[in-house]
């Protein structure tokens, strides 16, 4: 595949981003990156999206293939004046392993940076799923030693209630990759 054009989403986007996140985080075909086993819900629903995408400095990017078909997405908001949280990142599971998520994940860190005005951008991940942290680590997101709790009000299967859900913290210095870079 081409590598995908990226837009920044909006309201009317939302009917399509949602099931493509359900899908990519919590779908029977979601590949390496499912974590469906461990919760009872989908990751998120259009009211949940519709209230993410209204806070303010908060944008999500979005990856078209040649058709037109959505193929990923990613969450960037502003949290401090120094830092971006990123969140909501998904790939279509068909088209993984194509460059996409780098793709996605290159269009967020250039939206912090460039119209953000940020040094760092933050994410989580679950406790249980090393080979996560492993792929950001790849992309220079490397853990702060950070522990966060699960939300009170995500409710975990069986399974999940048997593994250590906290979530690890991982950061980015956008100036440390931009001098690199240069």
């Amino acid at each position: 595949m081409n590598t995908p054009a990226l837009r920044l989403a909006t309201e009317s986007d939302i009917p399509s981003i949602v099931p493509l996140i359900v899908r990519a985080y919590r779908g029977n075909d979601s590949g390496w990156t499912s974590e469906g086993n461990m919760f009872e819900h989908d990751r998120i629903n259009e009211a949940e999206l519709l209230e993410e995408l209204s806070i303010p400095d908060t944008a999500m990017v979005l990856a078209h293939a040649e058709d037109g078909v959505l193929v990923g997405c990613g969450l960037i908001r502003k949290i401090a004046a120094d830092r971006a949280y990123f969140g909501l990142f998904a790939v279509n599971p068909d088209y993984q392993g194509g460059g996409i998520g780098k793709t996605v994940l290159a269009g967020v860190e250039d939206h912090a940076a460039h119209v953000f005005g940020v040094d760092a951008i933050e994410m989580t991940v679950l406790g249980p799923r090393p080979e996560l942290v492993e792929f950001y680590g790849r992309r220079g997101y490397l853990p702060t030693g950070e522990i966060r709790e699960l939300p009170e009000e995500v409710i975990l299967s069986e399974v999940g209630k048997k593994l250590d859900m906290s979530m690890k913290v991982l950061q980015k210095d956008l100036r440390a990759a931009a001098s690199v870079a240069a």
